[in-house]
């Protein structure tokens, strides 16, 4: 986990990018978190689970947090996630061309279960505003 990752100067903030996916392999999570954000390096071919924040209960979680799905290495394919406003389903992400930026995690009454799902066949960047009480209790770990 990287505190205080974001909020300082940009070049700063895409040296962190750049750590993490340089080392994501080595560590089961390399997770970049500020005061009101927290992103992390999503590695190829795996199924992500990421706990949706709507089922806790605390005031610091909006209930449904914006949060993006970003290529920030390169192009992306075959994309399919699940528990989102707006699903991918089998969709490419390019930066200048077209990204995932302002989605939503679906609210509680909505979800068909407690996580939403990312696969992708690259390395993208989650990124999602909200207040850490334990980070453990957002990513399965």
């Amino acid at each position: 986990m990287i505190l205080g990752a974001f909020g300082g100067r940009m070049d700063q903030e895409i040296a962190n990018f750049h750590v993490a996916r340089k080392f994501v392999h080595k560590f089961a999570n390399i997770i970049l978190v500020s005061e009101e954000n927290i992103c992390m390096v999503l590695e190829p071919g795996l199924n992500h689970c990421i706990r949706n924040p709507s089922y806790f209960n605390t005031s610091c979680i909006p209930s449904s947090p914006a949060c993006g799905i970003l290529p920030l290495f390169g192009r992306v394919d075959h994309i399919v996630t699940d528990g989102f406003q707006w699903n991918l389903n089998d969709q490419s992400l390019e930066m200048g061309i077209f990204i995932s930026s302002s989605n939503r995690f679906l609210r509680k009454e909505d979800c068909k279960n407690s996580y939403s799902t990312i696969f992708s066949e690259g390395y993208l960047l989650f990124t999602c505003e909200f207040q850490i009480e334990n980070i453990n209790d957002y990513f399965q770990l």
